[in-house]
């Protein structure tokens, strides 16, 4: 294969790989909106039909939503690290195929994950606090 031919099909590749990329990030955003939107609405279901839940019941529910939430923020990262990770390591080769040496990337865990499992934390905890003490 001649090395305009493999550059172009390296090239073709990290499109695709791009493309899966944004749609796992797009993806991402929906369901978290999704989810801080439901948080709020049980919270406020719950307030305006005055819903009496007891304590331990509400942690329970908050610490399974948190735990899950996390899980799923961190597979989904993980799978936006291993997507960048293809389209850098098919960019090295294209410039190594053009003769042209970058310099090394590194992806480590993005700090949106905790940004984002804390805006569910704090939509989590002022649900338990209108259904517990029925005050806004």
């Amino acid at each position: 294969m001649e090395d305009k031919e493999k550059a172009e099909y390296l090239i073709e590749l990290c499109k695709i790989q791009m493309d899966h990329f944004e749609k796992t990030r797009n993806l991402e955003f929906k369901i978290n909106i999704a989810l801080w939107t439901l948080i709020t609405l049980v919270g406020q279901f719950c307030y305006i039909n005055k819903i009496t839940l007891n304590a331990p019941s509400c942690i329970l529910f908050a610490v399974v939503i948190i735990i899950l939430h996390i899980f799923w923020m961190y597979s989904i990262q993980n799978s936006e690290n291993k997507d960048l990770e293809f389209i850098y390591q098919c960019r090295l080769e294209v410039l190594k195929t053009i003769k042209f040496t970058p310099s090394a990337a590194n992806y480590g865990l993005s700090p949106w994950i905790v940004i984002e499992v804390a805006i569910t934390v704090l939509l989590i905890i002022s649900a338990i606090s209108v259904v517990l003490l029925k005050t806004c």
